[in-house]
């Protein structure tokens, strides 16, 4: 039966209580009042106790978790305009909200969320942006320039702030990540455009060689401190480079994936050029690797594949990731038509796939001197697809994204984005693929709602995965595995999904 009428408390008590059990459960971030665009989940980390630290957007007077419910920021006896999005942060143990609150400017600035990240003592750290300064709790964190800026702000595992401050090079939210060692360590990757030539962060300052727009690593120490600042610089007509993902090991070796195109790309000790035989053009372009040292040396770099061919786009990054014991490195991408796959060096071709639709993905194993070791891919028809990420859970692996129209994983089933015929199969909806030791598909999941539906991230917590994400505002209905839950329409919520 569907609820169409019954009073928000009903159903933030509903979602935090009766869709828990001992393996699953699913929970709600939902909004009210008069200007209620609702909310917006993007990120999930997993504490050394095994609770959950959440953070998403909304635009709404308030925001409720659970049997927590936040006012907007206010400036003096003013509301903000509820037009533009603030951001919420939160807790969760075993299913409830146990502390959350929400910041972001008193301007009419977006903050966009980048990345949540904890370490071995609990901290929690926020990457996020805005157009103006942002103030959270009493600190006031000013940007430095006349264009937006990312902040990065620590807080304790109470949510209680330890420090707040600026990121100076900052350019696309996509093209930004942040990543933090069990120990503390910190590093922001993110990409600049071609007129930023001189980059400051703290007392470091980086003249960036080169003419066009290059990915920037920012090294920090625990206290937010900045230690050095790389970037990548790459030659010929039309070139560029930009970051996507980036992981620390437990020794603080740096791993990031992005892409560049035009030509070759210089990595702070480092160099990977395009493929042998293809024209150095803006037209072809290729995923990278790169393996950075402690003091920011480029130790190794490989090339994740191309495209070979103008009429076909050029592949793109998605996340990097390590295996349990640090020895494998994946990356996952997506490419549309044919992806060439070329020794670390990009002069000789090994393998190429065949993509009939618009976009697949594809997830290769590396070793650590950056050798292509194996690659899977899937088969998509009139399909676009986007991956959250890949881990190793055990010895099994989880591969999570979302994909609209009609995919083939390799298991000899088709899926299909929605089942509902009165969806548009343009619609993205989340699926949830699980491999084998020996990469073999042992199981693949479709979250199913009457609207579109997308995973944003997740994480891995005791071998359990955590999974955040948003319903658009038509989604009244959903199922989560074995979850069903209805809710109400009008606005966006965003959701967190628990499960083995």
């Amino acid at each position: 039966m569907k609820f169409k009428s019954i009073c928000l408390f009903c159903i933030f008590y509903l979602f935090a209580s009766c869709f828990l059990s001992a393996d699953t459960w699913t929970t709600l971030v939902t909004t009210k009042g008069v200007n209620n665009s609702g909310s917006f989940g993007s990120y999930v980390a997993s504490l050394p106790s095994g609770d959950l630290v959440i953070v998403g957007q909304y635009k709404a007077d308030e925001v409720v978790l659970g049997d927590i419910n936040l006012s907007s920021i206010t400036d003096a006896s003013k509301l903000v305009s509820q037009d533009r999005s603030k951001i919420y942060l939160a807790r969760i143990s075993a299913g409830k909200f146990i502390w959350a609150k929400t910041f972001g400017s008193k301007d009419d600035a977006d903050n966009p969320v980048i990345r949540v990240r904890t370490d071995a003592e609990g901290n929690i750290y926020v990457l996020g942006a805005s157009t103006s300064s942002v103030t959270i709790d009493n600190t006031t964190i000013h940007k430095t320039g006349k264009d937006a800026f990312a902040f990065l702000a620590k807080f304790n595992e109470n949510g209680e702030l330890i420090w707040g401050k600026s990121i100076e090079a900052f350019n696309n939210v996509e093209e930004t990540d942040l990543v933090v060692s069990q120990a503390g360590d910190i590093v922001v990757v993110t990409s600049v455009t071609q007129n930023i030539r001189r980059i400051k962060q703290d007392k470091i300052t980086y003249n960036r060689p080169g003419s066009y727009s290059s990915a920037i690593i920012i090294r920090f120490d625990k206290d937010g401190n900045a230690l050095w600042i790389k970037g990548t610089v790459s030659e010929g007509a039309g070139s560029a480079s930009i970051a996507k993902s980036a992981v620390l090991d437990k020794e603080s070796n740096l791993y990031i994936v992005g892409e560049f195109s035009g030509g070759k790309l210089n990595l702070s000790g480092a160099s990977l050029p395009l493929p042998t035989g293809i024209t150095s053009s803006p037209a072809y372009g290729c995923v990278f690797l790169a393996k950075y040292d402690v003091e920011g040396n480029c130790v190794m770099a490989a090339n994740m594949g191309s495209n070979l061919s103008v009429a076909h786009s050029r592949p793109k990054a998605f996340k990097v990731s390590l295996s349990e014991d640090e020895s494998k490195i994946y990356v996952t991408g997506s490419f549309s038509k044919s992806l060439a796959i070329w020794d670390k060096a990009g002069e000789k071709e090994l393998n190429k796939f065949e993509n009939n639709g618009r976009t697949t993905f594809f997830i290769t194993q590396v070793s650590q001197e950056g050798e292509i070791e194996n690659t899977k891919t899937g088969e998509t028809r009139n399909c676009y697809v986007e991956i959250a990420g890949f881990q190793q859970v055990g010895n099994n692996y989880v591969l999570i994204g979302n994909f609209a129209g009609n995919m083939d994983i390799g298991d000899g089933k088709k899926y299909v984005s929605t089942s509902n015929r009165t969806i548009s199969r343009q619609k993205y909806f989340p699926f949830i693929i699980k491999y084998d030791a020996n990469w073999e598909v042992s199981s693949c999941d479709i979250i199913e709602a009457n609207g579109e539906t997308k995973i944003k991230d997740f994480c891995v917590s005791n071998s359990n995965i955590c999974a955040i994400g948003t319903f658009v505002s038509e989604v009244s209905e959903a199922t989560l595995g074995t979850n069903k839950i209805e809710m109400d329409k009008k606005y966006s919520k965003s959701f967190v999904y628990f499960f083995k």
